[in-house]
């Protein structure tokens, strides 16, 4: 920019000492007009305001001040699983039994089919709950049963490996239906049961008679970066009989999650199926990432070959991980929108442990904060007032002077551009 203004500075001088030495300016001014040079000079004016603009009134836009919470929230760091097993694979570190290998999409038993497997240990470790409970959580895909079989809808059993005593554990799960099945034949559910023991189990079996071989082991993942120390130490203090132990656990779980993963993001990408253009996708990621995304985890039903490499290209800089996500035959016409709610549920327990926050959304839709630059200052800014501090609002008039303002901004940058591109197609008209 700076070598531009001394051209042009120097285009400047020679033209007017010229126009001095021959007396008549007029004609060195039209005989100038005709030439290259001065339209080059022309255009080099008009790139440097062009810059000007688009640096003073695009790059600094008036934004609320950031609380201490927005300056603790950018100073995050994104926690990076010590297994390098991923999203793909999240088992548990430290389990008792025989491991369970990757699963299909969806694996039958019977007429109905399941699919992932969690050792949810959340509410242990939240400081704000009094629930002092474990749970394993299996997501399947249910066939609704009519009304006359409503009595005799199957029972499903957990079975796993205790690590105190080393016998299998017996235990009858509680089923929970999602919402928005559309009362459609099949359905996303969640089947619960308790866990009380040292270890969490590396696999769970699953089964809806005891006596039969028709059964499924699915591999258990977790929720939390650090259920071993929580698990065994508890156990520990249970023992033992001190309290202080357990606080002090509690208080070091406490600490573990605040330090793992403040303000980072993911995003959740319902199945991907139909007709989606390589630019719709890119355009996605991309600016998903510019507000604040730091991962994508896409679950990928039928797509075009050009989408494929996309996603491909994507997951090799482990900017994204794909899910394959197959429906069997009998019921990917009897399940509403492709069972995108088992997808979505599925999502929210698989990265609970490595992010904060989680959004999901389809390729279409983006989360555009309004008075922030990206989502951790959005965040910071909507909870400002949880720790007794007074929240900083803005009138309704303020905030519209605001858009009003930037808007104009957008407006003069974008003539200032189409007229430049004029003037290069000019010039490229003339030479």
């Amino acid at each position: 920019m700076l070598a531009v203004s001394r051209y042009f500075t120097c285009c400047l001088c020679v033209s007017c000492s010229a126009a001095v030495k021959t007396g008549d300016i007029g004609d060195h001014v039209m005989l100038l007009l005709r030439t290259r040079y001065l339209w080059f000079v022309i255009v080099s004016v008009i790139y440097v305001l062009l810059v000007f603009v688009l640096h003073r009134n695009l790059h600094h836009l008036n934004v609320p001040d950031m609380s201490d919470d927005a300056a603790d929230v950018e100073g995050g760091q994104r926690i990076i699983d010590d297994n390098r097993l991923g999203l793909a694979f999240p088992v548990v570190r430290h389990c008792v039994g025989q491991s369970g290998e990757p699963p299909s999409p969806l694996v039958p038993l019977g007429s109905d089919w399941l699919y992932t497997a969690y050792f949810d240990d959340r509410l242990k470790l939240s400081l704000n709950s009094s629930h002092n409970v474990v749970y394993i959580r299996v997501l399947a895909l249910l066939r609704r049963r009519r009304a006359a079989d409503f009595n005799r809808r199957p029972t499903f059993y957990f079975r796993w490996l205790q690590s105190e005593t080393g016998n299998t554990t017996t235990t009858v799960a509680e089923t929970y239906e999602m919402c928005e099945n559309h009362g459609r034949r099949y359905g996303g559910w969640i089947l619960s049961t308790k866990f009380t023991g040292r270890l969490p189990p590396c696999s769970v079996v699953v089964t809806q008679n005891l006596s039969s071989d028709d059964q499924v082991r699915l591999p258990v993942f977790r929720t939390n970066i650090d259920e071993p120390l929580t698990v065994e130490e508890e156990k520990d203090s249970w023992m033992s009989g001190v309290s202080l132990l357990r606080e002090l656990t509690r208080a070091k779980a406490a600490d573990i999650q605040k330090k793992k993963r403040p303000g980072n993001f993911a995003v959740c990408v319902p199945p991907l199926y139909g007709t989606l253009m390589p630019a719709t996708l890119v355009q996605f990621v991309e600016l998903t990432r510019l507000l604040g995304a730091e991962h994508f985890v896409f679950y990928v039903g039928s797509v075009s070959e050009p989408v494929r490499q996309v996603l491909d290209a994507y997951e090799a800089d482990d900017v994204l991980t794909t899910i394959p996500w197959v429906l069997p035959a009998a019921a990917a016409h009897s399940v509403w929108n492709n069972a995108q709610l088992l997808a979505v549920n599925d999502c929210l327990y698989r990265t609970s442990h490595a992010f904060q926050h989680v959004a999901f959304n389809d390729v279409d839709e983006f989360i555009v904060p309004h008075s922030a630059m990206n989502w951790s200052l959005m965040l910071a800014e909507l909870t400002a007032g949880v720790d007794g501090r007074p929240r900083r609002r803005r009138s309704d008039r303020q905030r519209t002077s605001r858009l009003q303002r930037t808007s104009r901004q957008i407006r003069l940058a974008t003539e200032c551009y189409r007229l430049f591109t004029c003037i290069i197609a000019l010039l490229h008209t003339k030479c």
